[in-house]
């Protein structure tokens, strides 16, 4: 890299994907497959379940160190241990009938968990008092639990697991015949949950495998795998395919099910491998360490009211916790333990954060787990010192992006992933999610509410749909849309690969038919988080009537300068560009954005508010591209979830945010070739005064002149060699370029005089600061 100063202009030079500090920036992947599938073929069967017991979350050499930590540094844990067990005697004691350890509602749930924590509660008190009445207390439980097959396949798994820790921890006070008795009532439940689906026929990524892996076959393999080897055996050949569907977006640094279901299929996945490293002396953790990067996927989407950006299925937003004053995380046991087995495996000081940020020891299992993994020795860390945007490259091909950690800073996140495994997934790429003093730009729908469960009208036409996100539309009028061999509505947007069937196995990840989005390039600076940008194309999401269907999504880190007026520079700025062609001239393009109040429109500019208590963040829209677009209110009451005529109304309490607005933007005049061109400004609170984005034109290009930075879109595709626009702005710029052929280098000019030349790295991108006077034509020439 050549960076040439002149007389009157002042360059910086900044480089991504070279050697400067925290700039990364990649080019597309064109490889088929595709690179992030990685080695699909299953974990070799090394896995020898060892003779003596305990084996099952903890084995021998575990017990001078549990002790230790019961009476010295974990001892707040271990009181609410013999607190629980004491509670669970109570015939009358109340419980949470949704809690971690029911499968089920009601009476029964109540039951179940009473049992599952007087089984937990005494066999864990048995290993570090050696007393045989808790040894005792937890056979006694687990006989009348195991009893009960009531219930689907859930309930059940969720009995096997505390009957197996009592089998293992409690063994040698097992009296003749109990053990027996034990063997043949868990085969009983798992054949309940084995009737649900087969192991061996169920989809690796998706549906109840983790929990009957995890809750059931795999504990009650290494339990009893002395009296019934088969079962181990059966549950290891699953899991060592299962393992690997599931690491071709854990590599990546997320769960392919969004927030919710993503959380309790991480939860059950690492609970496996702590559960095989205990019995077998396989430690899957130190060969697959991005099992500590999928933890951090909470730490970055948790917004300040203690919140998740919501992502896919959602049933977090189903509980009823107050917000604010001070915030009151979102932490289901699930995400307790999960955070535990991950901060204590990998010694990692920001997830041991973020787990006493959420930790509650009146959970039985939360309060062994936490004497189990978490590390005295491991300082916890708060999130400040982390980057504010992390990129989740491979099957993910997702940006989360914050300006900081407090109150008033902004959360967002942008969806590519390529890789679509259905499920608890959406039909949302290139979709988009802002939150900055209350959610502005929303998932819009309802998981699990009045008539919206799995499968329900509203969750087949709307909550699944692209329609339900911030991300593009191409309406034929002769589109039909099957599921499953059922018409749904046709709304537009991206369609069910493979009609609504399910990816089963490894072969099926490798398919085509699945991957229906690839990302372009990305770039970010990872050491100030100052930008960060995603280029993607969703074109084979969309099926025939699509041409082309490409989004770039730019987010900018406050004022680069900071040298305005705080009500004045936006908390964050967002540049979304697309290109979109339809395959027939008569399809009707639509960009969408979805909000909880009514938009204002106001021509080409509109502006989303978030008043509830507490919030009011404000989101200034300008339309630049494409000229005088048309803008289209959708919603308000009976018309919340409108698509094509009708309303898939439904509600739910707690703390959902379903939305009841959109908007759809459209040109003017029908065309099958749109550009759309956005520019938000984020802030906190209403801004005395907003800056104006303009819209940036040349050569080859388009672009938003902002504040002190200019963005630059090239559309004149990789084989772009000659670039020129204008620039208006004044003062200290900086100048962001994306598009460009990877790995060349370009001789960058600013009104006839030469600024230097720069590599535009594996990205296709570069950024460079000047000292503008005013009004200056820039050429870019590509070698």
């Amino acid at each position: 890299m050549k960076c040439t100063p002149q007389k009157a202009i002042t360059t910086l030079c900044m480089v991504l994907g070279l050697a400067l500090p925290g700039r990364l920036a990649h080019a597309a992947d064109d490889q088929l497959p595709p690179a992030w599938l990685a080695d699909l073929e299953p974990i070799k069967d090394e896995f020898r379940v060892r003779p003596e017991r305990p084996r099952l979350y903890i084995n021998r050499d575990d017990l001078p160190v549990i002790r230790s930590r019961a009476a010295t540094s974990h001892q707040e844990a271990w009181q609410s241990v013999n607190s629980i067990s004491d509670f669970s005697r109570l015939k009358d004691a109340w419980y949470d009938v949704h809690s971690v350890y029911s499968g089920t509602n009601g009476n029964a749930a109540v039951r179940s968990n009473r049992l599952t924590d007087r089984i937990l509660a005494h066999a864990f008190q048995y290993l570090i008092t050696n007393e045989p009445s808790h040894a005792r207390e937890a056979i006694d439980a687990a006989l009348e639990l195991s009893a009960d097959t009531k219930g689907d396949d859930l309930a059940n798994a969720y009995r096997v697991w505390p009957e197996s820790v009592a089998f293992d921890w409690c063994h040698a006070h097992l009296r003749p015949g109990e053990g027996q008795k034990l063997l043949e009532n868990v085969r009983k439940q798992l054949k309940i949950v084995d009737a649900e689906v087969p192991l061996e026929k169920s989809a690796l990524h998706m549906g109840h495998l983790v929990n009957h892996l995890a809750d059931a076959f795999l504990p009650a393999g290494i339990a009893f795998y002395d009296e019934a080897p088969e079962i181990f055996e059966r549950a290891i050949k699953v899991a060592c395919s299962e393992i690997v569907a599931k690491n071709v977006f854990y590599r990546s640094g997320l769960s392919s099910q969004g927030d919710s279901y993503g959380l309790t299929h991480y939860h059950g996945d690492i609970r496996m491998l702590a559960m095989l490293k205990k019995a077998t002396g396989v430690d899957l953790f130190q060969r697959f360490p991005f099992y500590r990067d999928v933890g951090y996927y909470w730490v970055y989407t948790r917004r300040p009211d203690g919140q998740f950006l919501r992502l896919g299925d959602e049933w977090m937003d189903s509980q009823n916790v107050p917000v604010w004053d001070p915030p009151a995380p979102w932490g289901p046991p699930w995400l307790m333990e999960a955070l535990a087995y991950a901060a204590g495996a990998y010694g990692d000081a920001h997830l041991a954060y973020e787990y006493l940020k959420v930790r509650n020891l009146n959970h039985t299992w939360v309060a062994i787990t936490d004497i189990l993994w978490r590390d005295p020795d491991v300082e916890p860390r708060s999130p400040e010192d982390l980057p504010p945007v992390r990129y989740l490259d491979g099957a993910a091909g997702t940006l989360l992006f914050r300006t900081g950690w407090g109150p008033d800073d902004v959360v967002g996140l942008f969806k590519a992933m390529p890789l679509y495994v259905k499920n608890h997934d959406h039909l949302d790429r290139l979709s988009f999610q802002i939150y900055c003093r209350g959610a502005l730009a929303i998932d819009s729908g309802i998981y699990e509410g009045v008539d919206s469960g799995y499968g329900s009208p509203h969750w087949l036409n709307y909550l699944q749909r692209t329609i339900a996100h911030n991300s593009l539309l191409i309406r034929d009028p002769g589109e039909e849309v099957l599921y499953r061999g059922r018409k749904v509505v046709a709304d537009g947007g991206q369609r069910f690969p493979g009609v609504g069937n399910d990816p089963v196995s490894l072969a099926d990840l490798r398919d085509p038919l699945w991957h229906i989005a690839r990302v372009l390039s990305h770039g970010e600076d990872q050491e100030l988080g100052r930008y960060a940008f995603v280029s993607a194309d969703a074109t084979a999401g969309y099926g025939p009537k699509a041409e082309k269907v490409e989004r770039s999504f730019v987010f900018l880190n406050g004022s680069r300068s900071g040298a305005n007026p705080e009500n004045v520079v936006p908390k964050a700025t967002i540049v979304i560009r697309d290109r979109v062609v339809a395959r027939n001239p008569g399809h009707q393009i639509v960009w969408l954005f979805h909000s909880l109040e009514e938009p204002a429109i106001e021509g080409v500019k509109f502006t989303i508010k978030n008043s509830g208590a507490n919030y009011g963040g404000v989101l200034l829209s300008h339309s630049l591209l494409p000229r005088q677009a048309r803008i289209d209110k959708v919603g308000g009451p009976g018309k919340e979830f409108w698509v094509n005529d009708t309303n898939y109304g439904t509600s739910k309490s707690g703390t959902c945010e379903a939305g009841a607005w959109r908007l759809e933007i459209t040109p003017q005049e029908a065309d099958r070739a749109v550009d759309f061109l956005h520019v938000f400004q984020v802030y906190p609170r209403p801004p005395a005064k907003a800056p104006v984005p303009l819209s940036v034109e040349g050569r080859g290009v388009v672009g938003a002149e902002l504040l002190d930075r200019t963005v630059i879109f090239s559309t004149a595709g990789d084989g772009a060699r000659s670039l020129q626009y204008v620039s208006v702005g004044t003062g200290q710029r900086e100048h962001l370029v994306i598009g460009l052929p990877a790995g060349k280098m370009a001789n960058v000019s600013a009104g006839g005089r030469n600024t230097g030349q720069f590599s535009t790295g594996p990205s296709g991108s570069l950024t460079f600061r000047i000292d503008q006077q005013g009004r200056t034509e820039f050429q870019i020439a590509v070698e």
